[in-house]
């Protein structure tokens, strides 16, 4: 069989290759039964012809066009099938999730942290009231004397889409830094921002639990803090998930242990940044407003944080870490990359 007559007979199973494999590569549950027994044989066949066309032709255009449609065909059969929004999503918020979980121990220490932070604050106020300006700076007063007003001022929609537009710079800002110092420092700065934080909030509550304004301030934070104060503890555990992988390792190196809880922790950071803008409308629009009744506040904070509770504890729990391909070979001979084998075959 001379070169002509070669090309002419295998054209038409080279095309219908390329179409079957770009098909593959767009649709590939689209695929039927036996269009993809056709595809295997016809790739076959095709990684026979480049073998046998290297060994008995010195014609580089066959060569390089063989070439090209077993490029196609191996990308089309090796690729992970694109998946849709719906599918991607459920695959990036099942992740969080894990990876909370994984940590949990990071989130917890994280939590002890700042509540712990809080009763001291308290603690200082109630029983060593000269220490007040070492725990509450001078900038901060006037924040605190309008809180004990416990009232709200009535803002314009404008007014509550500029805060809303700042808080959604600022609060996201506040997770990274929590994060990054964290993970610069190994947790150690993570315990400082989170205890600072801790701190300011413990002071508030004793200030307005002096003036019986408690409920007034819990209630108002509720909407936006069920969101805003969890990123921030979720923000501080990814600093811890990195400490505690040096501290211990286990039976793994510290290096693997820091690039296994990296992955998580990267993970925790992404959650913390955006559980700080989910927070940023309800700080905005909501939880400020002094025309929603205090009870109102109370209602929709409870059910945000029940929802992030049970998306932690809930979300992807029992699913496999890596979903099946849409698109499973049927054979393991056709996975072999295209062979270079030399055929026997001769074309002359």
């Amino acid at each position: 069989m001379n070169e002509t007559d070669f090309v002419r007979q295998r054209t038409d199973g080279w095309i219908r290759l390329r179409l079957l494999a770009t098909k593959m590569e767009h649709s590939p549950t689209k695929m039927e039964a036996h269009e993809i027994d056709e595809f295997l044989q016809l790739y076959r066949q095709t990684s026979a012809d480049l073998a046998r066309a290297r060994a008995e032709t010195t014609n580089p255009e066959l060569i390089d066009s063989l070439n090209g449609v077993l490029g196609v065909a191996y990308s089309a059969l090796y690729r992970r099938p694109r998946r849709g929004i719906r599918q991607t999503t459920h695959q990036v918020l099942a992740a969080g999730a894990r990876a909370f979980r994984r940590q949990f121990v990071a989130v917890a220490l994280s939590l002890i942290t700042v509540v712990g932070a809080s009763f001291v604050a308290a603690a200082i106020l109630q029983f060593r009231p000269d220490l007040r300006s070492y725990v509450i700076s001078e900038e901060m007063e006037p924040l605190f004397e309008h809180w004990r007003t416990a009232r709200f001022e009535r803002r314009s929609s404008g007014d509550n889409l500029l805060m809303s537009s700042f808080y959604a710079s600022n609060n996201p800002r506040v997770a990274v830094t929590t994060s990054a110092i964290g993970a610069s420092t190994l947790g150690v700065g993570s315990f400082f921002l989170l205890v600072m934080n801790g701190q300011i909030l413990g002071a508030l509550s004793w200030d307005m639990a002096r003036v019986g304004k408690l409920g007034f301030l819990l209630s108002s934070i509720a909407p936006h803090g069920a969101s805003e104060l969890s990123g921030m503890i979720v923000s501080g555990a990814a600093g811890y998930a990195l400490g505690w992988a040096v501290i211990a390792p286990g039976k793994r190196r510290r290096l693997e242990s820091l690039r296994e809880r990296g992955k998580d922790a990267l993970i925790l950071l992404a959650m913390g940044i955006i559980m700080m803008y989910i927070a940023a409308p309800f700080e905005g629009f909501f939880s400020f407003n002094p025309m929603v009744p205090q009870w109102l506040k109370v209602v929709v904070g409870v059910l945000v944080f029940s929802g992030w509770c049970a998306y932690w504890a809930l979300y992807g729990k029992g699913e496999p870490e890596v979903l099946s391909e849409d698109f499973e070979i049927r054979s393991e001979e056709a996975m072999k990359p295209p062979s270079a084998t030399r055929s026997s075959t001769s074309m002359g």
